[in-house]
């Protein structure tokens, strides 16, 4: 379903609360009928105005994103290209010039949040995100400044700054998202469910120890029995512990990550990601016999063709044989060789099917990613990767290895 815009007559995506086109605000029962109801107790905050965490995933999913517990797809400064020469300077000039006025309401009331999409929105057009990042701040600083003065209560200032974290999402810039959401910790301390939103943020701009250290606080607080993200959490962590033994040497990592994922496996044997991780981690042990074990194991959990492909995929090259032919992610037709598509990439795709990464490892238990992350294990939440060596040594996982 799609809404179309009162200003403009754009059509948008049936949960889009600004027009694609203009900017304008689309009705707020639209987009209400997009989200779901929380999971778990633990989603509801503990007071206040409640953040609806699982609904904002949704709309991060939609927009091509893998989540806060789904993370956007790799945007470079998304938006169009900035042209050059004069005209490039006359297109540029207006925007200064649209942008110069939203800066003013922005000062006037900080939580103008319509006004922060409009900004977002005009530098989208010319190819320089990063320059709204500024007015993320700005919004920020006007907030806080209104709380100490008394202006505007805690409560009321926690649902602005929600709203400010999902404007940089759907701009798709994950360092003003995290700002945002770094804002709304500090005023919300007791809502856990942000902590993976900040880990996953954290990984995909490449700050391992930072995501380790939010998914660190989530786990410590979160009750395994009611969290239905408890144990994804976990799995993720896990995958910051291996890229951290990739970027340090240091094989302490490797059986930090090791411990994690049986931990999990043993409390929840049926999870297919935990598996299929685990075998990633005795790849990095340079373990064929035990990696494939696990990789057999995930083959009897694979509960599509996505994941049936992954888990062949790796014993086929543990075997010293050829991998299966990727099948089309979307199910229609063969596989993407045979629609014409060209050769798959190496690589594990995303279980949830919503695109695929570039290179060998690890499963993505959640989307896409934002920008290029330090080589060696994949990005859990997507792309973004270098073209390093394969951290298990003679590549046994690409193309043209021993």
């Amino acid at each position: 379903m799609l809404n179309v815009c009162p200003a403009c007559n754009a059509e948008n995506r049936d949960i889009a609360r600004f027009c694609d086109q203009c900017g304008s605000p689309i009705a707020e029962d639209a987009i209400a009928a997009a989200k779901p109801a929380a999971k778990s107790e633990e989603h509801k905050a503990a007071a206040g105005p409640k953040v609806n965490w699982a609904g904002l995933a949704l709309l991060f999913v939609l927009l091509g994103v893998g989540g806060f517990l789904l993370f956007p797809a790799k945007k470079d400064n998304a938006g169009a290209p900035m042209m050059g020469g004069a005209a490039g300077e006359e297109v540029m000039g207006k925007v200064l010039e649209q942008v110069g006025a939203l800066k003013k309401r922005i000062e006037t009331d900080p939580t103008d949040t319509k006004a922060l999409n409009e900004v977002y929105t005009l530098y989208q057009q010319v190819g320089k995100i990063e320059k709204a990042r500024e007015y993320v701040q700005l919004s920020l600083d006007g907030i806080q400044k209104q709380i100490d003065e008394k202006k505007l209560d805690t409560e009321k200032a926690v649902s602005i700054t929600a709203d400010v974290a999902q404007a940089a999402v759907m701009a798709g810039d994950g360092e003003g998202a995290m700002m945002a959401l770094e804002f709304f910790h500090k005023l919300k301390p007791d809502d856990v469910q942000v902590l993976p939103f900040l880990g996953n943020l954290a990984y995909d701009l490449g700050k391992t120890d930072d995501a380790i250290k939010w998914y660190s606080q989530y786990l410590e607080q979160a009750d395994p029995a009611t969290s239905s993200d408890y144990w994804n959490v976990q799995i993720d962590r896990s995958t910051m512990y291996l890229q951290k033994a990739d970027d340090t040497k240091d094989g302490s990592w490797t059986d930090k990550a090791r411990v994690e994922l049986e931990a999990v496996v043993t409390a929840k044997p049926e999870m297919f990601n935990a598996w299929f991780n685990l075998g990633q981690v005795h790849l990095h042990k340079k373990d064929k016999v035990k990696a494939r074990e696990m990789f057999a194991k995930a083959l009897t959990l694979s509960s599509d063709e996505i994941s049936k492909y992954k888990a062949e995929k790796e014993i086929a090259l543990i075997d010293g044989k050829e991998p299966p032919a990727m099948p089309n992610p979307h199910g229609e037709g063969g596989s993407l060789e045979e629609m014409g598509l060209g050769p798959a990439k190496p690589g594990v795709e995303n279980p949830h099917g919503e695109g695929f990464g570039s290179g060998g490892g690890m499963s993505n238990p959640h989307g896409e990613g934002f920008g290029d992350v330090a080589p060696g294990v994949e990005n859990p939440h997507g792309e973004g990767f270098g073209d390093a060596a394969s951290p298990h040594g003679e590549n046994p996982h690409g193309e043209g290895g021993a």
